[in-house]
């Protein structure tokens, strides 16, 4: 009897979470592709579900099974994608052109779907008519920009997104329950101006990026775990972190992780899923020791949130990352020149050394090679040296690139890069360490810029 009064209990859960068979057509005028994958979305993950050809111009997906509520997207070979909104409709009809993909949608059958995407096009004519007033504006006082103008600026940004938080709340207040509600308040970012109006007692704030610290989320329920199934959690905190986040320090990052992760607290399931995503964001940055306070304040407490061979390799680079502290003497480096000669990071004497584990891959490595051209240029009479270390396992690629790329500096190609992974940070390149005359590590850069700024600092030149 309890064992049926728990499978009763559960298809009602699974009832209320789930809608029965759903069917998806959708019309694709200038149409070139050949087949489309029916996604269900996670954060930033797609899931296919199935895979269909194109029929002409037309293609229609069915669920075999039942489809938790959410959003699904039809994901197109060129990484196009359409939305779908998936609650009550069981039959969703599009019509649309290539490459105009959301302008040119006609939903001609699911009432959430037409909603959803009559939503997206007025929000986005709104911002398309606000940019070209903002041009405008701008075009006929470049000459004379001055608080006035800005503030023109600002009220017409206010009154746009007046009308458009109007918009999204004639949506929410049908039903706040609504799938549709959810995603399109979670839309929205916060605006100063609207804020101002509907709370005139509280703190002043100087300008938008002061008031989005605090308020960038308010639009976003953390404590509601459909929204996993969306991708504006993954997306706002992304944004936030890159964008928002102040100081762009350790203490910064650090502030602004703590500030999210008690967030995501109202719900267990959104607390596992941020805190995995924010491992995820600084695990290839330089930010080490954000990395490390998220692994030893938050990940350890909670380790199953990830798979066993995954918090394997995380605690493997905290413990690289803790052997590579301040005071610490750094590693030798045995490595050869574009000649043949061996040079050793021991053998280079200097009261400043700067280390940097590079590869011929590295993103925007040719831009750090000329910024490091330019720190050695201007501060080698101070007594800097830099000793770069190729990880390359390719000797006539390395070669190259320091043809189309040459340097005024030691350059050299590790003998064994992978003797090298378990003693330096070779997960995130370039990576760079500033060395004594003792060779212990003084500091460990997030960038070339943090080095320029330091040389500055210390030379005064």
């Amino acid at each position: 009897m309890q064992k049926l009064f728990l499978f009763i209990f559960l298809s009602i859960v699974v009832s209320l979470n789930s809608i029965a068979q759903v069917s998806v057509k959708l019309t694709l005028q200038n149409n070139k592709f050949k087949q489309a994958f029916f996604c269900s979305v996670f954060g930033q993950k797609l899931n296919v579900i199935t895979i269909n050809k194109f029929v002409g111009d037309a293609i229609q997906f069915n669920s075999k099974n039942n489809l938790p509520k959410g959003l699904y997207m039809i994901f197109l070979d060129d990484s196009s994608k359409i939305e779908i909104i998936i609650d009550h409709d069981s039959e969703i009809i599009l019509k649309t052109k290539y490459p105009q993909l959301i302008d040119s949608m006609d939903v001609l059958k699911g009432n959430e779907n037409k909603t959803y995407y009559t939503f997206i096009q007025y929000k986005n004519s709104q911002i398309k008519n606000l940019n070209k007033i903002i041009e405008s504006v701008k075009e006929k006082l470049k000459n004379k920009q001055n608080a006035q103008s800005l503030e023109r600026i600002n009220f017409l940004k206010g009154c746009i997104a007046y009308k458009i938080k109007n918009y999204t709340d004639s949506i929410i207040n049908i039903d706040t329950n609504l799938f549709i509600s959810k995603v399109v308040k979670a839309s929205l970012i916060p605006n100063l101006n609207l804020y101002l109006l509907s709370h005139p007692s509280e703190k002043r704030y100087n300008n938008d990026i002061e008031f989005l610290l605090t308020h960038f989320f308010d639009n976003i329920n953390f404590a509601d775990s459909l929204l996993l199934k969306t991708e504006f959690i993954f997306n706002s905190i992304n944004y936030y972190i890159k964008k928002i986040a102040l100081p762009r320090n350790v203490l910064g990052f650090n502030y602004a992780n703590e500030f999210i992760l008690k967030k995501a607290k109202a719900n267990e399931n959104v607390y596992n899923y941020v805190l995995s995503l924010l491992i995820n964001l600084y695990e290839n940055t330089q930010l080490e020791e954000v990395y490390l306070k998220l692994y030893e304040d938050y990940l350890v407490k909670r380790p199953s949130i990830v798979s066993i061979e995954k918090f394997a390799e995380i605690t493997k680079k905290t413990e690289i990352i803790k052997s590579l502290k301040p005071g610490t003497t750094a590693p030798d480096i045995i490595g050869i020149d574009s000649t043949g000669k061996e040079i050793t990071l021991s053998s280079i004497k200097s009261n400043i050394i700067l280390l940097m584990l590079w590869s011929s891959n590295t993103k925007h490595i040719t831009e750090t090679f000329k910024q490091l051209t330019e720190i050695n240029n201007k501060y080698k009479e101070f007594g800097i040296k830099i000793f770069a270390v190729s990880l390359d396992t390719n000797i006539t690629k390395w070669k190259i690139f320091l043809t189309k790329q040459p340097c005024n500096w030691v350059n050299v190609i590790c003998k064994q890069s992978n003797s090298l992974t378990g003693i330096y940070n070779t997960w995130s390149l370039p990576s760079l360490y500033m060395l004594d005359s003792k060779q212990k590590i003084a500091a460990k850069p997030i960038n070339v810029d943090y080095v320029k700024k330091e040389c500055e600092k210390v030379f005064k030149k």
